[in-house]
């Protein structure tokens, strides 16, 4: 699957979510996702970049990272690169959107098996992997609380249990499902320079 590489611009900040497929128990071990750029002053870019990324459902998420309330005022602009050529995507706020929210359901990228190629000799097979930009509320995953990433601080709860704080919220404390629900999706569309062709993709 080589790189897909996930800048952001805008006053914000992003959240991933993975939701392993069943073709994913034996994926090699050399798979990342990585912070590139964590610009959380001014207006951006800040750069993901997802490697060798396992069968799944990615969430792309943005989350205001100033006091603003409604990060629709930023004007986001989500762009995906995928692979080695590039293939571009620019994802905005649905401008029919009347939900004002700190949090951004961008897109949901779908990775999935798509059976198998042979070489011209039939002397080998290797498996092929589809890649889906999910852009429309019915198709996407919705967000939870339960979802929301995690900082380094950790915290106990009433039974004493030890686990890690969520770092995205207002004030300390953490969005609500409520919350997560009233939101804006996005919209994404080829970049000025990729093919046509990858607009089976959307």
């Amino acid at each position: 699957l080589g790189l897909m590489h996930l800048r952001m611009r805008g006053d914000h900040s992003e959240r991933k979510r993975l939701e392993q497929a069943p073709d994913a128990k034996n994926w090699p071990a050399d798979n990342y996702i990585f912070l590139d750029v964590d610009e959380r002053i001014g207006y951006g870019p800040e750069t993901v970049t997802f490697g060798s990324v396992p069968p799944g459902i990615y969430q792309i998420v943005a989350n205001v990272h100033s006091n603003d309330q409604d990060i629709a005022n930023a004007n986001p602009i989500v762009s995906l690169y995928i692979g080695s050529n590039n293939v571009a995507f620019k994802c905005t706020i649905d401008k029919s959107c009347k939900q004002a929210s700190r949090v951004w359901n961008v897109v949901n990228i779908k990775v999935e098996l798509d059976g198998q190629k042979v070489d011209e000799y039939g002397k080998w097979a290797a498996n092929k992997y589809k890649i889906s930009i999910l852009d429309n509320e019915t198709s996407m995953k919705k967000l939870r609380w339960v979802d929301l990433p995690t900082g380094q601080s950790t915290e106990q709860d009433a039974l004493g249990e030890e686990y890690f704080a969520q770092a995205t919220g207002v004030g300390g404390s953490s969005y609500s499902d409520a919350e997560m629900q009233n939101v804006c999706y996005g919209t994404c569309r080829l970049a000025e320079d990729t093919p046509a062709a990858y607009e089976s993709c959307l």
